[in-house]
């Protein structure tokens, strides 16, 4: 509460800052706002980053803010809205060559695929995005899509893979000093 407080006052008190550090700052305060709850407000802050970042001509910020944004109307129920801006995120990350951030659209789109019921779209995704996870050396980002993917494969009914995908996510968490 006290990050939001402070991020309200200097945004309220914001004399002509640098774009990209209002944008910033916006980012941060929905992620904020999105994190105790208040999707509303969480979306009209990002809302508010985004074209402040596509203006400053900022892809990696307008990505983030495009997938932040992706996991607000995710969360209030709007599934395609959401994959269409994880798509968007994952074409910005793509031209840039960022991987982490192609990664983070992938497992996210994944996810979304999966709540809006194409689950054969969202098994495709996260077999691509666990290879990303190896090459990228993420293993916690690993375990989150490795368990991820397992939901999707009981969905589909292949219990099978669904246990495979399990047992791989509590190996790494028995190797990893993670949770």
């Amino acid at each position: 509460r006290e990050g939001r407080a402070w991020l309200e006052a200097a945004l309220a008190a914001d004399r002509g800052a640098d774009p990209v550090v209002r944008a910033r700052a916006r980012n941060g305060l929905a992620n904020l706002t999105w994190t105790q709850g208040d999707l509303v407000a969480g979306a009209a802050y990002q809302e508010e980053a985004l074209p402040l970042f596509r203006a400053a001509g900022d892809r990696r910020g307008a990505a983030w803010a495009l997938n932040d944004l992706a996991n607000i109307t995710s969360e209030r129920g709007d599934h395609a809205g959401a994959i269409a801006m994880y798509e968007e995120s994952l074409a910005l990350s793509r031209e840039m060559g960022a991987e982490w951030e192609i990664a983070c659209a992938l497992h996210n789109l994944g996810i979304a695929a999966n709540q809006a019921g194409d689950q054969d779209r969202a098994a495709a995704l996260f077999d691509d995005v666990l290879v990303r996870w190896v090459d990228l050396g993420d293993e916690v980002a690993r375990a989150r899509s490795l368990d991820a993917a397992a939901h999707v494969a009981r969905r589909r009914g292949d219990l099978d893979r669904a246990l495979a995908l399990a047992a791989q996510v509590r190996s790494l968490h028995a190797r990893a000093d993670f949770a």
